[in-house]
Parts: C-alpha cells; structure tokens; sequence
C-alpha cells in the first residue's frame, strides 16, 4: 500500500510539474514578444494620470476666486503730503488704507507722471522705453508707451480679471493702439492727456499752443465683439488738436 502511494505520487506529480514547465514557457513568450506594448501601455497610463492631475489642479486654481485689486497713482505728490507723514495734511481714507496694508518707507518712483505711469505699467525704466524722466508727454506729441511692451493690465487680463481704467492716461493716444483699451484695459473714462481743466474738461496742459485746446475727457470701452469703441468725435478732435500744435512747433 506504501508502495502504491509512492508510485501514485510519482505518477499524479509529473503532469503537474509539465504543466507548470508549460505555463512558465508561455509567460516568458508572452512577455518577451509582448514587452514592448507593455511598456508603451504603462508610459501612456502614467501620462493620463499626470495629465489629469494636472488638468485637476489647474481647474480648481481657475475657479478659486480672486482678490479684487485697486491700484491707484497720485501725481506729484510728495514725501509729507499724506497724514500718516506730517499732522499738516489729513488724510483719513488714505491713512487708514495705509495702516491696514505695507507701507513703503524707502521707495523709489520716478519724478514726473508719465515716467512714473510708464515704469509702473512695464516694470522698465522709462529711458528704455524712450520716454524722458525730467519732463512728462507734452499735448500734441505724437509718441507715448510703445506698443511692443506688455503692460499690467494685459497680464491681469491673462488670468482672467476684468480691467478698468478712471482718470488720467498720460501714455500717448496719437494712435488707436495706444489708447488704454487698446492696452489691456476693457474700459476707460478719463482723459489721455496730462491735466484739464476741472469745469471744462479742456487740455490745458501747461505747453499747448495758445488758443488751442480740446475737450478731452472720454469714455472708450471693449465691446462684446472684443473691439475697441471709442469717443470718436472727442478723439478726431483732439487729434486735430496736437496735429495743430506739432504745426505751430514746426514753424
């Protein structure tokens, strides 16, 4: 009985060790025909789910709300003109502005306006972009912010924020291009020059030919079609303004 279990053993064992034998030569075919798609098939999955991270954490980066930024420039104002640097001048709104945000006690800007707008909107010194520090943009000058720089309402306007614009521009407007919503802004109401008159709302910037002077206060906006409307009749007029003014330099 010993021996039949023996020879029992032998026998019922030898299949299975064939077809383990035959198992194992399958697999190694397999993978050493099939290793190349494997491979590819694991690159490709590992490609979807970085991809889909990726896409996931961009999606939730877009749809985090976003802070509402005010940014505002005073021209010529100096170091003791604000309250929370002299006890001559109040300034309440300003001041309790100040006190719950940075102030910059050792900042540097530039001395004129259209320098200071040029510099702040570019981050570049304003002698790179041609425009003088010493003097801003007379009326009737045909230059202004060159239109190859990317400014900071264009970078707003990439992630995604609404631009506007009220006041003063100083930037140059001799061309379309050069208006404010033809440079990041979705709209602008102010003037393009560099002062006015507070009633009139006349350029009366202090080099404008005498006897010429335009009204320039606008409001130029981005329609739904993404084009640029603007005061066209205000802006026709100023432009036969400066063209007057260069003329009269001229001669």
């Amino acid at each position: 009985m010993n021996g039949g279990m023996v020879l029992n053993n032998k026998i019922n064992s030898e299949p299975v060790h064939s077809n383990r034998n035959q198992e194992h030569s399958k697999l190694s075919h397999f993978c050493r025909h099939k290793k190349p798609y494997l491979l590819l098939l694991i690159l490709l999955s590992s490609l979807l789910i970085v991809t889909a991270i990726v896409l996931l954490a961009w999606g939730l980066t877009r749809t985090k709300p976003r802070p509402h930024i005010l940014l505002i420039i005073a021209d010529d104002m100096g170091w003791a003109d604000v309250g929370w640097h002299s006890s001559d001048i109040r300034t309440p709104a300003l001041t309790e502005m100040a006190k719950r945000g940075v102030i910059l006690n050792q900042f540097y800007s530039q001395p004129t306006c259209s320098a200071s707008r040029a510099a702040l909107m570019s981050g570049r010194y304003p002698f790179k972009l041609g425009l003088p520090g010493a003097r801003p943009l007379a009326a009737g000058r045909k230059t202004g912010l060159p239109t190859n720089n990317t400014i900071l309402a264009n970078l707003l306007q990439d992630e995604g924020y609404r631009t506007h614009m009220v006041g003063k521009w100083h930037l140059g407007f001799h061309t379309l291009k050069h208006t404010p919503v033809c440079r990041g802004f979705h709209s602008f109401t102010g003037f393009y020059n560099g002062m006015q008159d507070y009633y009139l709302h006349s350029a009366s910037q202090f080099d404008i030919v005498e006897g010429v002077k335009a009204y320039d206060m606008r409001t130029d906006y981005i329609d739904e079609q993404g084009n640029p409307v603007l005061d066209n009749i205000l802006w026709e007029t100023m432009l036969v303004s400066t063209s007057r003014t260069s003329q009269s330099r001229k001669s």
